[in-house]
């Protein structure tokens, strides 16, 4: 059976969006860098004969088409580190909403009056007390899982609870 349970290091997110940031700069620097020393050769293959113009015919397209290709592979890498880093801010406040969620939980259920758990069964007349009520299984299905003691099993444990209380 899988668990529902997930668990983000966001620390280990944190530093890995630094390190995409990182290489997005390096990746920016060397197109740069490229770029800056292709423009500086100017146009080394000569001009004015038909050799240099075969050659200028082929070299343009894909000079242009290589310059969009870097640019597009630092536009995503920018994205990907924005996105994990958003990922990481995102999971923070889940985390903590989660805490404050889990908090308030605790206080309604420590001030609710204490009623005795019988898996299957709620008492009539509400938490007041009297005689247990038999609350079928498809009920407590929708209003959420219940563990017997000892049973890890969630689902069946509901059933048999009812099943043994009938």
């Amino acid at each position: 059976m899988g668990s529902d349970y997930m668990s983000v290091e966001t620390g280990a997110l944190d530093k890995h969006t630094n390190d995409l940031g990182d290489h997005a700069n390096d990746l920016r620097q060397l197109f740069e860098r490229f770029n800056r020393s292709v423009n500086a050769l100017g146009e080394p293959w000569g001009e004015g004969d038909s050799y240099a113009e075969q050659f200028r015919e082929w070299y343009d397209p894909a000079h242009r088409d290589l310059l969009a290709s870097l640019q597009s592979a630092i536009a995503m890498l920018e994205q990907v580190h924005a996105a994990t880093g958003q990922a990481s801010q995102l999971y923070k406040r889940a985390g903590a909403q989660s805490q404050q969620d889990v908090g308030e939980l605790a206080r309604e259920i420590s001030s609710a009056p204490q009623v005795p758990a019988q898996p299957g069964k709620l008492p009539q007349g509400g938490a007041a007390g009297g005689e247990p009520v038999t609350v079928p299984a498809q009920v407590l299905a929708q209003s959420g899982p219940t563990r017997s003691e000892g049973d890890s099993t969630l689902g069946q444990s509901q059933q048999e609870g009812t099943a043994d209380s009938a």
